[in-house]
């Protein structure tokens, strides 16, 4: 039994570009199949033909077929294709259709027909599984986003059925949200469920664990298909998509190219014990001599760089601070009565690059949202001031002339009919006239690569452009402090480092930017310090190499450290620092070693 795609393409109505070419897979039973490639590349196209919504309710020119366990679904009507093929959305706020957590789990169980004893079954152990227990009457629009994501899959675990497809699934939860919707994913091909995963890159290094077949498309064609490490091997083809690989992945590219340290002849490590094998079989020969410790690191010409070391921008006196926060609470009403923050005290320095982490619902946001006056303190003696505003106190046209917010989801702040319209809508609020709003606009798409886009009609957007948008719509009011929030979920990698390269660039000039995120790797590689949130309250506050030194610290907030530092910890070698941030510094200290 198996889905079998053959000769598939697709082009949406009044369009020139056809979608999906050519496209012939097989999903077996029981296994894991991803679809990975670049924004546009036309992975959630063809997850959405899989239970017939293309083209039967998003209208195209459809050709090929699809079988599945070798029935054609070409006549089959959704209705009943949902019974046997389930998908999961990117966006889980479009799943939800309930007042209660409990109630929505319970609601494709209750129109599969199923006896209310088998439902309340169903339920009890779908919230198990997402980590909801404990959630069963919490009002679902009050869960972060993190926690809506869970439960739209565990209102999809619960119908049980024999095909799940997942768009981008895991791009809004925690590392542990991850580790726990993988977990799922294993558990269900272990009973039998194929499961097939669209994923632009954010989070591939968590996917090549659970993949057992990786497709790579492109432009709507399949380019490669073999298991991640095969897939990763071939190298010029992955650099060619321009696609995200594991941090482990590119350590072994580094140790082959540099130092001629080879992996096995058909693969490359994608996962953390794949690489730790590797990387312990290179070392064998390796003395473990403290004193070689000091030799090795000291005479090696690309010996481990501290740019991860503390980066934080001096400055002690409140004058010097962009933010100041004292005693921060906010409680949620409920029911039940949520304490989202626990009486935070922070600052933050002018030009300062800070990232906010913790697990989902440790109070990132519902923090993020009190700094541009979003949400009002709960106790009547909080302080939030930034930029010299009291935010608490002050009206919001004179806190955005300050500081400003790019939210996870972009549309949900875009809403104009040109690129140029919506840019300039910030700045035109703020009571500027025509001429410097046209500068303003022209400079902010041009800081996000859009400056030829200005005319162009906002509709269609890809996720990726949209959330270009939004930034520039938020750089053309230059705001001193600016807040965004998963800067990089959902995007694929080139798009990623251009949000990034633009972030950096804000910074140097003296904009303090602080970052919402999940992605430890944008941490190590860009912030000047970490604080970590855990269940409302401050856990840890240092550099990132400092606070990722710290595993079991942040195994209470629920965080991991970036792949190269866990792999230097796990592999445990008195001659590795365990310290280290990047997969350079990790690749350099390991092929030092390996030369001696």
């Amino acid at each position: 039994m198996s889905i079998q795609i053959e000769e598939l393409s697709f082009a949406y109505l009044n369009s020139p570009r056809q979608a999906l070419s050519d496209v012939t897979l097989t999903c077996p039973e029981g296994q894991v199949t991803a679809i990975v490639g670049p924004t546009g590349a036309g992975k959630s196209t063809l997850l959405l033909t899989l239970n017939g919504l293309v083209p039967k309710e998003i209208p195209g020119r459809l050709e090929g077929s699809i079988s599945i366990d070798g029935i054609n679904i070409r006549d089959v009507p959704t209705t009943q294709l949902a019974r046997n093929v389930v998908l999961m959305f990117e966006d889980p706020a479009l799943q939800i259709v309930s007042l209660t957590v409990e109630e929505d789990i319970a609601f494709g169980p209750g129109n599969l027909g199923l006896p209310p004893e088998e439902i309340r079954k169903r339920v009890k152990e779908a919230l198990a599984r997402m980590r909801l227990k404990g959630y069963e009457r919490r009002n679902p629009r009050f869960l972060s986003g993190g926690e809506q994501q869970l439960l739209a899959l565990a209102g999809i675990i619960a119908m049980q059925p024999k095909y799940i497809g997942m768009d981008e699934p895991v791009a809004m939860l925690d590392p542990i949200g991850k580790a726990q919707v993988f977990r799922a994913v294993k558990e269900l091909k272990e009973e039998g469920v194929s499961v097939i995963i669209t994923d632009s890159g954010t989070d591939i290094q968590d996917l090549c664990a659970v993949a057992d077949q990786l497709v790579l498309l492109h432009k709507g064609r399949i380019l490669a298909t073999g298991t991640p490490g095969e897939i990763f091997k071939r190298r010029d083809l992955i650099e060619e998509v321009g696609l995200r690989i594991p941090q482990v992945t590119r350590v072994s590219w580094l140790l082959e190219s540099d130092y001629n340290m080879k992996p096995a002849e058909d693969t490359v490590p994608t996962t953390i014990d794949e690489c730790l094998a590797f990387v312990k079989n290179s070392l064998s020969h390796v003395k473990q001599d403290n004193n070689q410790y000091v030799d090795v690191i000291g005479s090696c010409d690309n010996s481990v760089r501290e740019n991860g070391k503390s980066k934080s921008v001096e400055g002690d006196a409140e004058g010097d601070a962009a933010v100041i926060v004292r005693n921060l609470w906010h409680v949620f009403p409920g029911p039940p009565p949520v304490e989202a923050l626990r009486g935070i005290d922070l600052k933050v320095n002018r030009g300062e690059m800070l990232a906010l982490i913790g697990q989902n619902g440790s109070g990132k946001t519902t923090l993020a949202y009190h700094l541009v006056g979003i949400h009002k303190p709960t106790n009547p003696d909080a302080q939030v001031i930034v930029d010299g505003v009291d935010v608490v106190h002050a009206p919001l046209t004179e806190t955005i002339r300050h500081v400003n917010y790019v939210f996870q989801n972009p549309s949900n702040q875009l809403f104009c009919d040109t690129f140029g319209a919506e840019v300039a809508y910030g700045p035109s609020r703020l009571g500027f006239d025509a001429h410097e709003i046209e500068k303003r606009v022209n400079f902010a798409l041009e800081q996000v690569g859009l400056g030829a886009y200005g005319e162009y009609s906002t509709f269609g957007m890809t996720r990726s452009i949209q959330g270009l948008l939004a930034l520039a719509s938020i750089i053309s009011m230059e705001p001193n402090v600016l807040i965004v929030d998963e800067p990089t979920g959902g995007l694929d990698y080139k798009a990623s480092l251009r949000v990034l390269d633009v972030l950096r660039k804000l910074n140097e000039t003296g904009v303090t930017v602080i970052i919402v995120t999940h992605d430890m790797e944008l941490v190590a590689n860009y912030c000047h310090r970490v604080v970590v949130l855990k269940k409302g309250q401050l856990l840890l506050d240092g550099s990132p190499r400092e606070v990722f030194s710290m595993p079991e610290v942040l195994e209470e907030a629920m965080v991991y450290p970036p792949q190269p530092t866990r792999l230097a910890q796990e592999l445990g070698h008195p001659l590795i620092p365990d310290h280290v941030l990047t997969v350079e510094e990790l690749a350099d200290a390991i092929g030092c070693l390996a030369r001696r």
